[in-house]
Order: C-alpha cells, then sequence, then structure tokens
C-alpha cells in the first residue's frame, strides 16, 4: 500500500464554454497546477496558481488570457480504490483581464496509473466576480459588478502522495 500523506501535485487542463458574463457563449482553454499537502485519502489542503482565456471576446474582439487565478485547493477522494471519485474546490482571486473574486467547483474520477500517479478526469464550474470602475457622464464615479461563468472538461494528472 502506498503512503497515505505527504506533498502532492495536480496538473489540469481543458476546454472551457462561458455560460453567462458575455453577450454569447465563447469557447476557451484553462490550464492549472496546484501544490500541497496530501493529509489522508480523503484531504488534500494546496495552493495553485492557473489562467484561463477565450477564442474571443465581447463583440467579436480576439481572446487570449482572461485571468491568471492564485487560490487556495481542498481535494477529497470519496472512495480508495483504483478507481476513485472526487470534489475539488480552489478558491481565490483572479488577475488580469477579468479580475475579481474567483471560484471553481470540480467534480470527477481519479485512476490510479502506477503507486503515485493517477490520471483525473472531471467536469468544472468557475465564477470570476468582476468588478469595473468608471467615470460615468456626470464625471462621477461608477461602478459595475458582474459575473464571468463557464463550464469545463479538465483532464490532469497527479503525482506524489498517496493512493
Amino acid at each position: 500500500m502506498a503512503q497515505e500523506r505527504g506533498y502532492r501535485a495536480y496538473v489540469e487542463f481543458g476546454p472551457t464554454m462561458t455560460t453567462s458574463g458575455m453577450e454569447k457563449n465563447v469557447f476557451g482553454a484553462a490550464l492549472y497546477t496546484s501544490h500541497g499537502y496530501q493529509f489522508c485519502p480523503e484531504l488534500f489542503v494546496g495552493g495553485g496558481v492557473g489562467a484561463f482565456g477565450f477564442l474571443e471576446r465581447d463583440e467579436g474582439v480576439a481572446g487570449g488570457i482572461g485571468g491568471i487565478p492564485l487560490y487556495l485547493n481542498l481535494q477529497s477522494r470519496l472512495t480508495r480504490g483504483v478507481v476513485a471519485p472526487f470534489v475539488d474546490l480552489k478558491v481565490g482571486y483572479a488577475l488580469f483581464d477579468y479580475d475579481g473574486l474567483y471560484f471553481a467547483p470540480t467534480v470527477g474520477v481519479q485512476v490510479w496509473r502506477r503507486d503515485r500517479t493517477a490520471l483525473r478526469i472531471g467536469l468544472n464550474y468557475s465564477r470570476v466576480g468582476i468588478q469595473e470602475s468608471y467615470m460615468n457622464e456626470t464625471g462621477g464615479r461608477s461602478t459595475d459588478r458582474w459575473y464571468l461563468q463557464w463550464l469545463g472538461l479538465h483532464v490532469g494528472l497527479t503525482f506524489g502522495g498517496g493512493r
């Protein structure tokens, strides 16, 4: 049996599609890496950084990196088998074009390939709370608050720790 705790790292990548926050749904991609400590099979606590972007932004403007989230990552495997469902929560702050509070839960399945490496596939929902300040027509300062939301399919690898 592999060790049950220790350093663990995750790398995930996948396609995304916005569900709200833009005038139309657009496609993009996201990349994340998390590093932290596996306390037991049911609890991982770590931190991470990612990048998300879209192929097209508002009104035909070419896309690019939309945000770089820095986050606290909490994860739990729901069973201890070779094939194990998991839940994952990333909470933090996104920087860059779409900056604001970042919230991203994922549910999926993890399949152990070797003693300390696993393949992961999950469905993700992400949300960035955006606040924009600007000068209004009367010369005063106004603030708009809105949310950019998207769905994604994450495929990734797990390294370290134990099964």
